[in-house]
């Protein structure tokens, strides 16, 4: 473009088809396109609101939690334990104190809406380059955001889970972050990605329990991706690694050690994953009528409210599920585990339109859904590729160290997302799969490299346990 620039102003046709062919490969373009999709989804959200954390089957009320003094405060998050995001019940208690029961709406509203559209915006984004191939991604991942966007507009208000748009948005978040703290050249910026990025992988596993399992992996794999900088000192090196660790081991790790001390030796922030496998699982279903449970929840707190499954006896209850589903089912019967397993994936990704079918809702009909779906089945292929990249690159490497790199952590989130979501609970599948689509956007974008090291020399580790390297230009 430069050269074009300082030619005639009456260029010749090969110069004009150059101009026509690239226009939408420079910064300026993808910044309007950028810009564009921002407007749209603006409007399209307007009046959307989330559901507050606190409310999570109708436990409590915001009024409920109104008047708390800090001795009650603190009381309520030392006895929570079930389904209620912890770090979000925080925000949204404090908004409570300080803004009132009209502060809490506005920020649902404001935080869905920003949470929502954030999250397309980074996931577009995470494509840094401008040749051919990444510019087409580029406006591939534009298009399908509006689309998905759309969808999500569509459908979602059904059972308008803030943690839906939350969670995404706080992936895409630690994937970009990480990516940055492995490529920026300016230790104090690469140290603060480092923080920031765990810090959104912590406020991510606290906001869905699920996540709990996927934490070792992709811990191990980002401190890993932050240490193999080779344009840095062993000590900073180190110190980058302890950053990204800090959130996670102060904010999850001390949750995790308050609900271990103070509430029973309990594991997952939530005491009723039992019950949601029991939604997946039909017999571990029927197993409840035919052999009954012990514990389980208490009387309401107030009569217009639901069960109170805050309690001991929804974990005690919650934990002997999870003991029936893995020894009288997946050890009992594998290969039924294994068919049921599909299934449930399958249901997951045939791309429902309707958020809860639990309660026989029709599915949804727009013009915009045959490509709705079309788009989450690319994405899955895409998501499928990566994943067989990946155990190439290990099989080749001998080792498990490509999973050191920001694109393979954000596939296997995904994956493991896709399976654990899937095979976990049931009858809200078209609310499950708005979770993962900032995800699937941000797989056509994020850097595949093998390596993101900054320095030019790469350094291509054979097996852990050997101190042969060898060096590639």
């Amino acid at each position: 473009m430069a050269d074009l620039a300082t030619q005639s102003t009456r260029p010749n046709s090969a110069d004009q088809t150059t101009r026509e062919l690239t226009w939408w490969r420079t910064q300026g373009a993808q910044r309007i396109g950028i810009a564009a999709f921002i407007l749209f989804a603006y409007l399209q959200t307007i009046g959307l609101q989330g559901r507050p954390g606190i409310m999570w089957m109708n436990i409590y009320f915001p009024e409920d939690l109104l008047s708390l003094n800090l001795s009650e405060i603190l009381d309520f998050f030392r006895d929570l334990r079930t389904g209620i995001p912890p770090a979000q019940a925080l925000v949204e208690i404090g908004t409570l104190q300080y803004a009132g029961g009209d502060g809490l709406r506005v920020l649902m509203g404001d935080l869905y809406r920003l949470s929502l559209i954030a999250s397309y915006v980074i996931a577009i984004r995470l494509s840094s380059g401008q040749s051919r191939l990444q510019s087409l991604l580029f406006w591939a991942a534009l298009v399908l955001s509006a689309i998905f966007l759309r969808s999500t507009v569509l459908i979602h208000p059904q059972n308008a889970q803030l943690t839906d748009v939350v969670y995404p948005a706080l992936i895409v978040l630690f994937v970009a972050l990480l990516s940055k703290a492995i490529r920026n050249h300016q230790y104090p910026a690469a140290a603060a990605y480092a923080l920031l990025s765990g810090l959104c992988l912590s406020l991510a596993e606290l906001t869905r329990p699920f996540v709990l399992l996927l934490l070792p992996v992709i811990v191990i794999g980002g401190a890993a991706a932050l240490f193999r900088r080779r344009d840095l000192s062993p000590r900073r090196r180190a110190a980058l690694a302890c950053l990204f660790l800090a959130p996670l081991l102060i904010l999850s790790g001390g949750w995790h050690l308050k609900l271990a001390s103070l509430n029973g030796g309990q594991i997952f922030w939530s005491n009723y994953s039992g019950y949601n496998l029991a939604n997946a699982w039909p017999p571990l279903e029927r197993s409840i009528s035919t052999e009954g449970l012990p514990g389980g929840p208490d009387p309401p707190l107030r009569s217009d409210r639901w069960e109170n499954r805050n309690t001991q006896g929804t974990y005690e209850a919650s934990a002997e599920l999870q003991r029936r589903w893995l020894h009288d089912i997946v050890l009992a019967q594998p290969a039924y585990t294994a068919a049921h397993s599909f299934y449930r994936i399958w249901d997951l990704l045939s791309v429902h339109t309707s958020a809860i079918s639990i309660q026989n809702k029709p599915e949804l009909t727009d013009p915009i859904f045959p490509f709705y779906r079309t788009g989450v089945w690319l994405c899955c292929v895409v998501l499928l590729l990566r994943i067989a990249l990946l155990v190439r690159q290990i099989a080749s490497a001998r080792s498990l160290l490509p999973l050191a790199t920001p694109s393979s952590l954000l596939a296997l989130v995904t994956l493991g997302s896709i399976v654990l979501t899937a095979i976990g609970d049931h009858a809200e599948e078209g609310r499950f799969l708005i979770m993962l689509l900032p995800c699937f956007v941000a797989l056509l974008t994020v850097d595949s490299s093998t390596s993101a090291l900054p320095h030019r020399a790469r350094p291509t580790w054979v097996m852990p346990w050997r101190s042969v390297r060898t060096w590639t230009r």
